[in-house]
C-alpha cells in the first residue's frame, strides 16, 4: 500500500482537503476557468460510501476502497455503461484499484457530455488524487481535464481522449486504427475467399468520437482497395443494437444485393446476423458461394457465440482489460515519486514481472469472482506514438497489440467475452 504523504514532503489533494476542512472545498469550487462547479453530487445521483472493499452505489456513482491505512483517492470518469464492454473496462478498473489498496470514485456519464464534466468536478471537489478519464466528446472534456492539471491532479485518458496537452498519457488501441485493420480484413476475405464489392457500414453514436473515428478508419481502408465499395454507410442513434436491426432491414428491403457487412461495435454485429437471417440471406462461413462476411469491433459475449456458430467471420478485440490498471500504475509512479514516467514517441512498451517505467509495466494479477482477467499479457507489446488532433501533436499514446478473433481462438480464456458473466456476476 503507498501512503498519502509523499516521499518529498508534499501532502496530496484528498488529504489536504480533509485536514482543513470545509473552507477548502469551497475554495476549490472557485478554481479553473471551465464554467462553474456543479453541486457537491453533480449527476453522479445518490451518495457514496467507502469501507472494506465493499461498494455502495447510488446513481451513477460509486466509491470502493481496502479500508486500514491510508491511500490514493482515484476518479474513474466513463463515458457510458451501457454494454458489458464497459461494464467489465469499469469492473477491472474499480476492483484493480481496490486490491492495490487505494479508493476509487467511478462515475458513467450515460452519453452526455454535460453530465461528463458535472461528474468529474464533483470528485475533484471531493478531493480525488489522480483521474483517469474516457471522454464521451472529446472537445467538451477538455475544459475539465485543464481544470484536474491546474489543481495538481494528474490525468491519464483510456479508451478514448481529448485534444489537451493537460493529458499525461492516453492508453488506447485507436479507433481509426481498428477500424482501417477491419476494413483490410474486409478486403481479403471478399477477394480471397468470397468473392463480391459491395460492403455496408453499421455507425453507432454520431457524438462518440470513438464511433466516427472506428467508421473513417474502415472507410480508408476500402478507398485504398480495388474491387471493393462501400454502398451505405448507415448511421444510427446511440449505440442501439435495435435500432441498427432496423435501419439495416430497411435498407436491405430496397437493396439486398452486399457482399459484406462492418459494424464499428458489437451489437451493430449481432444487428447484422439477426437481420440477414430474418431475410433469408444468413449462411455459415464453410458456405462460400453465399456467405456475407460480417466484421466488428469489440468481442461482446454474443458476437463470441456468433464466431464459433460460422456466423461472423472476425472480431478485433482491444485489450481492454488492461487499460485501466496500466493507467494506474503510470499514475501511481506519478503520485509516489512527484514525477512523471511517460514512455516517448517511437519506443514500445512491454509488460515485465516488475516496474521498470515508463517501458517496462508491472500489471499484477487479480481475481475477482473466480476471474483472473490480467493474467496473460496479450496486450504486450505496445507501440507508442503521439495523440493528434488536426495538425496538433499532444501528448504519448500507448497503443496497446489488438487481438483479431476468429473460429481459431474464439475459445481463450483472455478473451473478455468469455468471462464477463462471472466478472460482472
Amino acid at each position: 500500500m503507498v501512503s498519502d504523504s509523499h516521499c518529498d514532503g508534499r501532502v496530496s489533494r484528498r488529504k489536504y482537503i480533509t485536514a482543513v476542512g470545509i473552507g477548502a472545498t469551497v475554495g476549490l469550487a472557485g478554481c479553473g476557468g471551465d464554467g462553474g462547479d456543479g453541486s457537491d453530487g453533480g449527476d453522479g445521483g445518490g451518495g457514496t460510501a467507502t469501507g472494506d472493499g465493499g461498494a455502495t452505489t447510488g446513481g451513477e456513482t460509486s466509491t470502493t476502497g481496502s479500508g486500514g491505512g491510508e491511500s490514493y483517492r482515484f476518479g474513474f470518469s466513463i463515458k457510458n455503461m451501457n454494454n458489458p464492454w464497459l461494464q467489465v473496462f469499469r469492473k477491472i478498473g474499480e476492483v484493480y484499484a481496490q486490491e492495490l489498496g487505494h479508493e476509487i470514485q467511478v462515475t458513467q456519464a450515460g452519453g452526455q457530455a454535460q453530465r461528463q464534466i458535472q461528474n468529474v468536478r464533483s470528485m475533484l471537489n471531493s478531493g480525488i488524487d489522480g483521474l483517469l478519464i474516457s471522454p464521451y466528446s472529446s472537445d467538451a472534456a477538455v475544459g475539465v481535464i485543464e481544470r484536474a492539471a491546474e489543481q495538481g491532479v494528474p490525468v491519464y485518458t483510456a479508451n478514448s481522449s481529448a485534444p489537451t496537452d493537460a493529458i499525461e498519457l492516453f492508453t488506447g488501441f485507436g479507433s481509426f486504427n481498428a477500424g482501417y485493420r477491419a476494413g483490410q480484413l474486409m478486403v481479403e476475405a471478399l477477394n480471397d475467399t468470397y468473392g463480391g464489392s459491395r460492403v455496408v457500414d453499421l455507425v453507432g453514436d454520431q457524438a462518440d468520437q470513438s464511433a466516427v473515428r472506428r467508421s473513417e478508419g474502415f472507410r480508408q481502408a476500402i478507398s485504398e482497395a480495388d474491387g471493393v465499395e462501400i454502398v451505405q454507410v448507415i448511421y444510427n442513434k446511440g449505440w442501439s443494437q435495435q435500432a441498427a436491426t432496423q435501419n439495416l432491414s430497411a435498407f436491405l428491403e430496397s437493396d439486398s444485393d452486399i457482399d459484406g457487412i462492418y459494424a464499428v461495435w458489437g451489437g451493430g454485429a449481432l444487428a447484422a446476423v439477426n437481420v440477414l437471417d430474418q431475410m433469408g440471406m444468413l449462411t455459415t462461413m464453410d458456405d462460400t458461394e453465399n456467405y456475407i462476411p460480417i466484421m466488428n469491433i469489440d468481442g461482446f459475449p454474443g458476437v463470441l457465440d456468433n464466431i464459433r456458430e460460422g456466423y461472423i467471420h472476425t472480431t478485433l478485440q482491444q485489450p481492454m482489460p488492461f487499460y485501466a490498471p496500466i493507467s494506474m500504475e503510470y499514475m501511481i509512479h506519478q503520485l509516489d515519486t512527484g514525477e512523471a514516467a511517460i514512455p516517448q514517441p517511437d519506443s514500445e512498451v512491454t509488460a515485465a514481472d516488475s516496474a521498470n517505467l515508463p517501458n517496462e509495466v508491472a500489471v499484477q494479477n487479480i481475481e475477482y469472482n473466480g476471474v483472473q482477467p490480467l493474467s496473460n499479457s496479450y496486450w504486450s507489446p505496445g507501440t507508442v506514438t503521439q495523440w493528434s488532433s488536426g495538425d496538433t501533436n499532444y501528448y504519448p499514446w500507448l497503443q496497446p497489440k489488438t487481438v483479431a478473433i476468429t473460429q481459431e481462438n474464439v475459445d481463450a480464456e483472455y478473451l473478455w467475452g468469455n468471462y464477463a458473466s462471472d466478472l460482472l456476476g
